[in-house]
């Protein structure tokens, strides 16, 4: 690891355009905040910003609590916090889990429609993302009034957010009840049950996933873009935010977000188990932006883009990891954040992982997962420990996926 402080810049400078294609990537005027889950209510950065978005301090901001198990104790949580950094919140009571409220009449009472008009900012809250789909559209596919008003505050300008289930359905692709991510790669996508449709804020074909890095969901992502067609995604950190306005994503928080790119991948896309070859994934770090125009990244201004630059393809490259390395556990919380920093800063030109399952339960046990990662044209990074700990953002590097048999028992006493 490094060890070392490098000189910080206080103006940020695009450097290096990622491939993903772009063009627009809202399907309103306002602004979208996707929270991977677990958001702290301690974490200053992310409600200030939502707070800032939505008009700044004495605005309204109104938490749907839908997806919530426990609606309304999770509802006046959230309503607590947003209080607590200047926002005018308050909830509606919408979801299928108020035991004494008919659900259809809630998502079209007036006076509920009418609290969301007079708000500049939405919170979808986490839990159950089909509880928001089916709370909010009507069983002919329609949309609810509370649901047409929600969209009337985007495209005015406000703000749309959520955590966790609240921030899957943001795109027009949703995962709806997936099992364990194994699962998902020995047994394939169903359309209508580990997939279905979102709300669609976000356009284009982009698709969202959270708890992206703390859970490993990167390869279930892969899997839903892979069977869907979609050619680019990304997937949110817990306690972090993709912020998505005029044009740019930008992370703040504690973790990073990382983006995906199939455009130009190979694999059967109903192919089960699962196998992909040549898959694209960059990783932002907090304070870096991502522009949905240009497909240009800019690291957080504390990175210099030229002193802090990681070009293996450069007469200048000298990474800091010299030996090889191999991740048995690739699931791993941010283990794969990890593994992109350290290879874009190693010798190593590749770098492999495993997936495996020791549950006893667990369908084909017998299979597991290679995970090739490694480096190829446009591969490129930017490193500083300015903000405490190694911290990376990293353009560009390669994925392949593949299933393998492993031997049973996998381990046995010595």
């Amino acid at each position: 690891m490094r060890v070392f402080v490098k000189t910080a810049v206080t103006a940020a400078l695009l450097v290096g355009a990622s491939s993903l294609p772009a063009l627009a990537q809202t399907a309103g005027e306002g602004s979208l905040i996707i929270i991977g889950g677990n958001l702290r209510s301690d974490n200053e950065t992310v409600w200030k910003r939502y707070v800032a978005l939505a008009g700044g301090d004495g605005d309204r901001i109104i938490v749907i609590p839908a997806a919530a198990g426990s609606p309304q104790r999770a509802a006046e949580a959230a309503v607590k916090t947003l209080k607590q950094f200047g926002a005018d919140a308050d909830l509606v009571q919408i979801g299928p889990r108020y035991k004494d409220i008919d659900l259809r009449k809630a998502a079209n009472d007036p006076a509920n429609v009418a609290k969301i008009k007079a708000a500049k900012g939405i919170y979808f809250l986490g839990g159950d993302q089909a509880r928001i789909t089916q709370a909010l559209v009507e069983p002919d596919g329609s949309q609810s009034a509370a649901l047409k008003a929600i969209w009337e505050i985007y495209r005015a300008g406000g703000v749309i957010g959520g955590s966790s289930a609240g921030a899957a359905i943001m795109s027009e692709t949703m995962f709806k009840d997936p099992p364990p991510v194994l699962d998902v790669l020995k047994q394939g996508i169903i359309p209508g049950k580990t997939i279905d449709k979102g709300l669609g804020f976000l356009t284009d074909g982009w698709f969202v996933d959270q708890h992206f890095l703390a859970r490993g969901r990167f390869p279930r992502a892969l899997a839903a873009m892979q069977a869907t067609g979609t050619k680019k995604g990304f997937g949110v950190d817990e306690d972090t935010a993709a912020i998505i306005s005029k044009g740019q994503l930008e992370v703040i928080g504690y973790s990073g977000v990382v983006l995906l790119d199939t455009a130009s991948a190979t694999g059967e896309a109903k192919a089960a188990p699962f196998a992909l070859q040549g898959a694209k994934l960059s990783y932002l770090d907090r304070g870096d932006k991502y522009d949905f125009k240009t497909g240009t990244i800019t690291p957080n201004p504390v990175k210099d883009p030229a002193k802090d630059k990681l070009d293996p393809a450069g007469a200048d490259y000298k990474p800091y990891n010299e030996d090889p390395e191999a991740w048995p556990t690739i699931l791993g919380n941010r283990t794969l954040a990890e593994a992109m920093g350290n290879l874009i800063d190693n010798k190593q030109n590749e770098q492999i992982g495993l997936a495996f399952d020791l549950r006893a339960n667990a369908p084909n046990p017998e299979i597991g997962f290679e995970f090739r990662l490694y480096k190829g044209a446009g591969s490129m990074g930017w490193y500083t420990s300015a903000l405490g700990g190694d911290s990376y953002t990293v353009k560009d590097l390669y994925l392949d996926i593949r299933p393998v048999l492993l031997p049973k028992p996998l381990y046995a006493p010595k």
